[in-house]
């Protein structure tokens, strides 16, 4: 199944339905094709909308995505020392969510998504749960799909819901009925900016804490 390709404006519209957008830049092509979403300055391509996210982000990996063929940025704030046109977002947290869910076209919408976190117990539900559903298809004459074990978001990647989309959006096109994704409490704790914009048959959590209710 292709991936359709988007054109710029329609990010900067999305961006600015949800409050995100502090203004659309001078210059920009609202029609110009978007051919990747990202913030690995190692990934760009020709036409990337690039990301600028962490703590530790650095001026030169902007540069190098410029170099590379990025058309834009999207950041907190500007980096003026790179010749690139900025859009600039209030929360990059809400932002990362929408912006890869409309690149990799909301696959979460069209897959049966499992939701698993929790303080105990969200390492082994997964690889139950997999086990009962692969029990039952194989009682309905239908062979289980060859897949990963269940996807495992770790917190140090969860401040992108990039890498799950990437996932899903790959499930999709193998036709992958069904998707167990794991994500840790860290995560749990964040998740109504970080998984925003999935779509869930199921969510559930395990072993809930009392100290674990408190979301920050």
């Amino acid at each position: 199944m292709a991936q359709s390709i988007r054109p710029l404006g329609d990010y900067l519209d999305l961006l600015e339905q949800r409050g995100l957008l502090v203004s659309r830049p001078a210059g920009l092509d609202p029609t110009a094709p978007v051919a990747l979403v990202s913030y690995d300055s190692r990934q760009v391509v020709p036409g990337t909308l690039f990301v600028c996210k962490g703590a530790h982000f650095k001026a030169e990996f902007l540069q190098m995505a410029r170099d590379k063929g990025a058309m834009a940025y999207v950041s907190l704030e500007p980096y003026p020392q790179v010749d690139l046109p900025c859009i600039q977002v209030t929360d990059m947290r809400e932002t990362i969510a929408p912006l890869a869910d409309l690149y990799y076209g909301h696959p979460s919408g069209d897959l049966n998504v499992i939701g698993i976190t929790g303080t105990k117990g969200k390492s082994s539900t997964p690889y139950y749960l997999k086990y009962i559903l692969d029990e039952y298809l194989a009682g309905e004459g239908r062979p289980a799909p060859q897949g990963r074990r269940p996807e495992r978001q770790r917190s140090r990647a969860a401040g992108d819901y990039m890498r799950g989309a990437s996932s899903l959006s790959r499930a999709h096109r193998a036709l992958v009925p069904r998707s167990l994704l794991r994500s840790s409490s860290m995560v749990m704790r964040r998740l109504f900016s970080r998984v925003s914009s999935m779509s869930f048959l199921i969510s559930a959590r395990t072993g809930v804490w009392y100290s674990s209710t408190a979301f920050s």
